[in-house]
């Protein structure tokens, strides 16, 4: 009788022994890869001071934890389901699977570390959007960082197998039959799970904001764990992923919604009626509340109309909107020739996005993009649709794959009658990984503009400023700044040269050019999601369609969005359809929203602030933040999550 109880004890005690090694080695594996994201940032310019690196790992322990708790419970019963098997085959059974689960966690973990140097935000289910198009999914990273990557993952699954053989289960563990007893206490086990996982035994489960400690934006995304945030990501509904607290009462957010989106009444054409200071819009203080003429920059009623949408192309590479030296070209035109506008800000971070903010007047989403949502992008109203009813020839041109991110369809539903992409080029010239270079795409366009029928509107978006920054016949070396720069340079050139030639085209004297950014980027200086200098662009309007005697300058505060309003104002049209779009010519109100993976921005005059919905608190503000301005970026947020719910 003692022998056998001596031996029951200890076989309940070895499949205990092996959950509290699993425990102690998902526990150690975590922090470890927390640390290796914290070295691998460090290589890209982002390092936190010791004491937030100390903060990160412990508070991140507790969604450590909960991870530990989701392979601890399906371990369990694994345990539970091999121990009627025979002695040796239980082993052979628990430790593949158990294989398998450690090569995704580092999987993960590894694909977290670059995914974040670009995007910076931790792995969620945004990458999945672009898994559509693999190859230009891929094409943002160089081939021997996704070979180096991938030669991480190996090594370390390896050596994770090894231990876990070893650490875990060493091969001359045998555990015998399973009794009762020990199986009810390994439920026990099982289901005490629940506290780690779900971090504490209030109300509220684990989330972001759980292991968020400091006010410094970086080192409360270090703390949190990427295969809870995908896991979470992954496992959320469709109304989860834009559902917000609500901070504001619905009517207090329409009314502010309103009264920000308000313009000036129109009384008459006529162009010198309008308060200019100078030659420059240069701030609210020059509008007047009172009816006004409009501010007429067309010369013809119907012009042609080239609107080139560049990659990338962030102020911070111009002298005169940033302190770059990248954008010579556009720099010499500045507040010389044309109109330049020059607190522009993108809708987002991604091109998708920027793409439908353009063309549609309409904000970003936060881990959704609504070009992936054709029911709900048929709903919304483009201004290349009206144009078209104006008696437009339109074309779309754009030198990579425009299945990639459902850009064709979406350029389809925007109302544009032909798509030019990539493969009608001659394969030699598509010696990009994206594509054909800027170069080539805008020799084709200038070709199209010869023949093409007036009045014409064409679009082309540039690809070159794009990772992993290739310049056309030559090598771009250096740190990955120093590719960008060089590929920003490149593609303002190709710009400057397009004018040149369009300039000596009989179409120059009744065209006119647009251009502005899809969206900023963080280099060069490698700015937050919580800067709004990351979002800064350029936008200017060149092109003998506009009159001699007009301001040069802009200085309003103005979004993206306000594109479509502002095209159509000059063109005598209204733009009702368009809710989230001002003519910046005629709005009472300057400011910008801007939506980043997990938050959002508001930036008005020499203030800015940005709220993370994940840590669900402020994590900067720039300039004073009165709370009449909070509760305006407060609203025109609500206000955009309720319409694209509403489709």
């Amino acid at each position: 009788m003692g022998y056998r109880r001596r031996s029951r004890q200890h076989r309940t005690r070895s499949r205990i022994n092996i959950l509290i090694r699993l425990a102690l080695l998902w526990l150690l594996l975590q922090e470890a890869g927390r640390l290796s994201f914290l070295l691998y940032q460090q290589f890209s310019g982002q390092s936190l001071p010791f004491d937030k690196v100390l903060g990160a790992l412990l508070h991140g322990l507790r969604m450590d934890a909960s991870v530990a708790g989701y392979v601890l419970v399906l371990l369990t019963l694994l345990l539970l389901a091999v121990s009627f098997l025979r002695p040796q085959a239980q082993r052979r059974v628990f430790l593949p699977v158990h294989t398998l689960l450690l090569v995704v966690y580092v999987g993960i973990t590894v694909v977290d570390w670059e995914l974040f140097r670009n995007w910076q935000s931790r792995i969620d289910i945004t990458p999945f959007i672009y898994l559509v198009s693999p190859s230009e999914a891929l094409a943002s990273t160089p081939v021997w960082v996704v070979a180096s990557l991938v030669g991480v993952m190996a090594l370390l699954s390896y050596l994770l197998v090894q231990v876990a053989r070893y650490f875990v289960w060493p091969r001359d563990t045998q555990l015998p039959r399973l009794r009762l007893r020990e199986g009810l206490l390994l439920l026990l086990l099982a289901a005490f799970m629940i506290l780690p996982i779900r971090g504490s035994l209030s109300v509220a489960p684990m989330n972001v904001a759980t292991v968020a400690f400091s006010d410094n934006l970086y080192a409360n995304q270090a703390a949190v764990n990427p295969a809870w945030n995908l896991l979470h990501d992954l496992l959320a509904s469709e109304e989860q992923y834009l559902r917000y607290h609500e901070f504001l009462p619905q009517e207090e957010s329409r009314r502010r919604f309103d009264r920000m989106m308000a313009e000036k009444p129109l009384t008459r054409p006529l162009e010198d009626s309008l308060e200019v200071q100078g030659d420059s819009l240069a701030h609210d203080s020059v509008w007047t509340n009172k009816p006004t003429a409009k501010l007429q920059l067309l010369r013809i009623a119907r012009p042609n109309i080239v609107l080139v949408l560049m990659e990338s192309q962030s102020a911070k590479f111009s002298s005169v909107l940033g302190s770059g030296r990248s954008m010579p070209r556009f720099d010499s035109l500045y507040g010389r020739e044309g109109v330049a506008f020059s607190r522009m800000y993108s809708a987002s971070t991604r091109s998708d996005k920027g793409i439908v903010s353009v063309l549609a007047g309409y904000p970003a989403q936060t881990k959704k993009s609504i070009i992936k949502y054709t029911r709900k992008l048929q709903q919304l109203a483009f201004f290349p649709r009206r144009l078209d009813s104006m008696g437009y020839q339109s074309s779309f041109y754009y030198g990579g794959d425009a299945d990639f991110a459902n850009i064709k369809t979406c350029a389809y539903i925007a109302g544009f009658q032909r798509v030019v992409e990539g493969d009608e080029f001659p394969s030699e010239l598509g010696n990009s990984k994206w594509g054909v270079h800027d170069e080539y795409l805008y020799r084709r366009l200038l070709t199209d503009i010869d023949t093409a029928r007036r009045p014409f509107f064409k679009m082309l978006f540039t690809l070159t400023n794009h990772e992993p920054f290739e310049l056309p016949g030559r090598a771009n070396g250096g740190s990955e700044e120093d590719k960008m720069v060089a590929t920003a340079r490149y593609a303002d050139s190709c710009f400057g040269d397009f004018l040149d030639t369009l300039r000596r085209s009989p179409a120059w004297d009744s065209t006119l050019v647009i251009m502005l950014a899809d969206h900023g980027h963080r280099l060069p200086g490698n700015t937050s999601n919580g800067e709004s200098e990351r979002y800064h662009i350029p936008m200017i309007w060149l092109g003998g369609a506009l009159r001699d005697s007009i301001p040069h300058e802009v200085h309003r505060v103005s979004a993206q969005m306000d594109l479509a309003a502002t095209l159509l104002g000059q063109l005598g049209q209204s733009h009702g359809e368009f809710p989230f779009s001002r003519d910046i010519l005629r709005a009472k109100h300057g400011g910008a929203m801007v939506i980043y993976n997990n938050g959002y921005g508001w930036v008005k005059d020499s203030s800015a602030y940005f709220y993370d919905h994940d840590q669900e608190r402020e994590v900067s503000t720039e300039g004073e933040v009165s709370d009449s301005m909070r509760r305006d970026g407060q609203a025109f947020f609500m206000e955009s999550i309720r319409h694209y719910n509403g489709l």
